[in-house]
């Protein structure tokens, strides 16, 4: 095999939207985008619920639903803090199965693959790796990109993750894609491979931070457009697709509120001033630097004599009331103004409460049955609690807030799904999930809201590949299988998508080339990650939008 012969190689674009693609496309603004649509079978990827980072990469690597994976979010269950990691990714990885076959793999920056394990190949792990710790399956590997190369980041600090309205920022955050994409062009040409996967964070982050400053969005597109075009030059094979899709949503649905009136939720007023806010003090240190520096003492002060005094954002929202003021004020506000500013004062008691949200990222409810009255039954309370979810209309608009709610049963399947959050909420379209209380269920945003949306993308083109626009709905979990069955290696009968058959020219192809599945090895991260590298991973998270 030459070292410039790739067989597959896979683009991950984490966030990438059509929403956003098909309209820069007519415009003549992505290129490369335009030739593929035309060469390849292309349309809507279906993503996990949650679309979520964790879950969607391990069911897009595994082709198993996360009923069978045991990971939801990308806090594990029952309660604790621990950051999810490779070794809790129950399933081989698609590579995994293809080194069975004799076939080499360059794994680049896939999230939840710390850390770092791979059958055949070189693998360099991706979001929610520790800070300064091992990244890569070869050490000789890393240090000859980082002398071919030049520094390679595995993630943004929280501080530039917090800050993209300053330019040494995005510059920063424009430095770490290039590295990306040149490390990824490195390994292709001297690295033998059969398959390469390298994932870009570049559309998630941007969206997350300056969804509505469509210049920069279009910047980070048109950065990919690049990088796709000169990766995808002789290869055999190419697959285009994202974890899930982005939107944006003018207002929030505050479920603990709901839950609140209802006589469900219990709350207690909070004994610090960070509630739900975004700006905990970790992050708060980090952007100044030290925990004793003199101007974060202060800051530290004037927070918590904001949180003693009862200032916080609902009280400011009530004095200036006019909405359009609001809006002024959050635009030309500082970004640490807003952290500064205690939010609710009121958190939720668990412990007391029937149902609560389990977290706005993973848009889910958890059911204490310990707490249902009694009498009723936990499928009574449940039945009635979504026909009640269901019913509940924006007088506003005179719509239905919520399309659909899912039982974590109708979802998944497997030996985990126990520990999962009770019931799934799918809002209507323009409504976004929020964890606060106030003083209404539904509030409009000041500016639209950005978050993760259900429909992300695929773009394949190959010999075996039929080019057009897919009308058949094809999932995240069918991936997987759909790649093993181009590469010729036999499918596990516990993977639980399907081959895309309505892609192929021969849609005969490994219909009934299915295999049992080998046992993982993957083993040992605990000792790989201290408690201080989940809080500065926790951190990040929340520096982006994730944690509530």
């Amino acid at each position: 095999m030459s070292r410039d012969g790739t067989k597959l190689m896979v683009i991950g674009l984490d966030g990438a939207t059509y929403d956003l693609i098909l309209p820069w496309v007519k415009a003549g603004e992505l290129p490369v985008f335009g030739r593929l649509l035309a060469e390849s079978a292309w349309g809507p990827l279906e993503s996990t619920r949650p679309p979520l980072t964790c879950p969607a990469w391990p069911v897009f690597y595994t082709g198993r639903n996360p009923g069978k994976l045991g990971v939801i979010d990308f806090i594990n269950g029952n309660g604790s803090d621990r950051i999810v990691s490779y070794e809790d990714v129950k399933g081989p990885a698609f590579w995994d199965l293809a080194a069975r076959g004799g076939l080499r793999s360059v794994v680049i920056n896939v999230p939840v693959t710390y850390p770092p394990r791979i059958a055949k190949g070189v693998m360099l792990s991706g979001m929610l790796t520790p800070p300064d710790r091992p990244f890569c399956t070869s050490r000789e590997i890393m240090d000859d990109i980082e002398t071919q190369v030049g520094e390679y980041l595995v993630d943004l600090d929280i501080v530039t993750l917090g800050s993209f309205d300053r330019r040494k920022s995005l510059n920063r955050f424009y430095h770490m894609m290039e590295q990306r994409h040149k490390t990824a062009m490195y390994l292709k040409k001297t690295y033998p491979h059969d398959i390469m996967v390298v994932i870009f964070q570049g559309p998630d982050i941007v969206a997350h931070r300056l969804w509505n400053q469509k210049k920069d969005v279009l910047g980070v597109y048109r950065l990919m457009d690049r990088f796709v075009g000169e990766l995808a030059r002789d290869v055999e094979s190419l697959l285009i697709m994202s974890d899930h899709g982005f939107a944006g949503y003018e207002k929030g649905v505050r479920i603990n509120q709901f839950l609140f009136e209802r006589g469900d939720l219990a709350r207690q007023k909070t004994d610090h001033p960070v509630g739900f806010t975004h700006g905990s003090s970790a992050i708060l240190k980090h952007r100044f630097d030290a925990a004793n520096d003199p101007g974060l003492a202060r800051i530290d002060w004037l927070r918590k004599w904001f949180w003693r005094l009862g200032v916080n954002r609902t009280l400011i929202k009530r004095v200036v009331g006019e909405q359009r003021v609001l809006e002024t004020m959050k635009r030309r506000a500082p970004s640490i103004l807003k952290k500064l500013i205690p939010p609710d004062r009121f958190d939720i008691d668990r412990e007391k409460s029937t149902a609560f949200l389990h977290a706005t990222r993973t848009r889910s409810i958890c059911i204490n049955p310990h707490r249902i009255r009694r009498g009723v039954s936990y499928e009574v309370y449940k039945r009635r609690l979504i026909e009640d979810l269901l019913s509940m209309t924006d007088k506003e608009r005179g719509t239905r807030v919520f399309s659909r709610i899912y039982h974590r049963d109708e979802l998944y399947h497997g030996p985990y799904v126990a520990q999962f959050p009770d019931l799934f909420l799918e809002t209507a379209p323009s409504y976004l999930v929020r964890g606060d209380f106030g003083s209404s269920v539904i509030a409009r945003f000041p500016a639209p809201k950005s978050a993760h949306d259900q429909k992300g993308i695929f773009l394949w083109r190959g010999p075996a590949i039929k080019p057009g626009f897919c009308t058949e709905s094809i999932r995240l979990v069918d991936l997987a299988p759909t790649i093993l069955c181009l590469l010729g290696i036999p499918i596990p009968r516990e993977m639980d998508g399907h081959v895309c058959g309505s892609i192929m020219k021969d849609h005969r192809i490994g219909l009934e080339a299915y295999a049992d599945e080998p046992d993982s090895d993957r083993q040992g991260i605990r000792e790989w990650m201290s408690h201080a590298d989940e809080r500065e991973i926790i951190d990040k998270l929340r520096a982006l939008g994730y944690m509530d």
